[in-house]
């Protein structure tokens, strides 16, 4: 499933390849402790413009945390998330059928070249125009704690009618490297937003698809936007919240 977001209003956007790689290194962490490994990411930048008559406000960019090192079995988990990512993202945007797009092909273990793997091999594809709009998708590392990790991808940009934003949370277990979906039940949610009123009224509909994350001390929810909109969200402490949590998720705190 592709969720960029125009995609339903926007033809596909264009590029010609420039990029550089950065080799900053961060553990990025929020209520870790001691005595666990962590997971170490390189972010990886890559800005792809548009071949649009000199317009330098037509451009794709990318800022991904690639893991590096860390528990083996994380580490692999993430860089298959990563690529699923890349690869959806980059297949909405080539302007031939996807079916010449091998995902195994661009399956790497090398988390340094992971985003340069992508925009080295479609370069040449993309230099025709489709469209005219910025957009830039940040793939990050959030928060990390004893035993769990939390990406956010955020793709937000200008279709070239208005701005639009989404978010999304992704949370790994350290342990063994799955992500854990189901943070919390829809019941769950509604009856915690029905016990402790003051909250955005949203949260009675129940958490949607990847809209909701552990960050440290909290759990975020984003709500779905709307055209011209950017997305809302609503950070309830964990304090508050944890009974109503998945078991699993539970004992992650």
């Amino acid at each position: 499933m592709k969720r960029l977001l125009w995609l339903c209003t926007v033809v596909s956007l264009v590029a010609g390849f420039q990029g550089c790689n950065t080799g900053n290194n961060k553990d990025s962490g929020s209520h870790r402790q001691e005595g666990q490994p962590d997971l170490v990411v390189k972010e990886l930048i890559d800005t792809i413009r548009f071949d649009v008559s000199n317009d330098d406000t037509c451009f794709i960019s990318f800022n991904v945390d690639a893991p590096i090192s860390g528990p083996e079995i994380l580490v692999d988990s993430v860089l298959v998330f990563l690529n699923s990512e890349l690869y959806e993202m980059f297949g909405t945007y080539l302007p031939f059928d996807t079916e010449t797009f091998s995902e195994g092909d661009m399956l790497t273990k090398d988390g340094g070249r992971l985003l340069s793997n992508y925009t080295e091999k479609f370069s040449e594809p993309l230099k025709s125009p489709y469209g005219y709009a910025y957009q830039c998708i940040e793939l990050k590392l959030e928060a990390q704690a004893e035993k769990y990790v939390t990406y956010g991808l955020k793709i937000f940009g200008h279709n070239g009618m208005h701005y639009t934003s989404e978010k999304f949370y992704y949370t790994f277990d350290k342990r063994d490297g799955h992500r854990v979906r189901d943070l919390i039940s829809h019941e769950n949610l509604a009856r915690f937003s029905k016990e402790n009123p003051g909250y955005d009224p949203e949260l009675s509909n129940g958490p949607k698809e990847n809209c909701c994350g552990l960050l440290g001390d909290s759990v975020v929810f984003v709500f779905p936007f709307y055209s011209g909109t950017t997305e809302s969200t609503e950070s309830v402490a964990c304090s508050k919240i944890v009974p109503y949590l998945s078991p699993e998720v539970q004992k992650l705190l």
